[in-house]
């Protein structure tokens, strides 16, 4: 026997309306009529306020465990010697990148070379091309971005672009290091 189209929806539609029906309240019952005011029903219980000497709970902000999934992204903290060892490094960087802003080349190879060139060992460099956003069907901006490790816990983290060139002093991160991955 062939169901048709009209009556296959139907029946769809009335499975759908039950289980919306008889689903309803199955998450919460309440134990006693005083436990409930809606219409017709009053409470003759007054509010009662918390038990004194307790702590009432306050709700973190932002979503339940944000934090922990943001944890990945944390940075170590920069010392003073640190701060002024990667600051040192970022003058080093910027003045070895100016001349490739100069000239409009910003090629993730050659970002990495003029740094290579200023002192900085090729295993503690990280350049990537700079990414169009998601939502951008256009062609990538011109540029690179590029982490520099100038410590056990710190970087050098920069872009060098037509309109600018920046780097600046940051902790690594656990998680990747001093560039941080692309994401969605």
């Amino acid at each position: 026997m062939r169901i048709g189209i009209p009556r296959l929806t139907s029946a769809v539609c009335v499975i759908c309306a039950a289980t919306a029906l008889f689903g309803c309240g199955a998450g919460e019952r309440a134990t006693d009529l005083g436990d409930r005011d809606g219409p017709g029903l009053t409470s003759s219980a007054a509010p009662s306020a918390p038990p004194s000497g307790t702590a009432r709970e306050v709700a973190p902000e932002g979503a339940p465990r944000q934090a922990e999934n943001r944890g990945w992204r944390q940075r170590a903290e920069l010392s003073p010697a640190d701060r002024a060892a990667a600051e040192e490094a970022a003058e080093r960087i910027r003045g070895a990148l100016a001349p490739l802003r100069g000239k409009g080349e910003f090629a993730p190879e050659k970002v990495a070379s003029a740094i290579e060139n200023a002192g900085f060992p090729p295993e503690s460099i990280t350049t990537e091309a700079l990414r169009a956003p998601l939502a951008d069907t256009a062609d990538p901006p011109k540029g690179a971005v590029f982490g520099v490790h100038v410590g056990d816990a710190t970087c050098v983290v920069g872009t060098i672009r037509p309109d600018r060139l920046e780097a600046e002093p940051k902790g690594a991160a656990a998680e990747y290091g001093c560039l941080e991955p692309a994401t969605h």
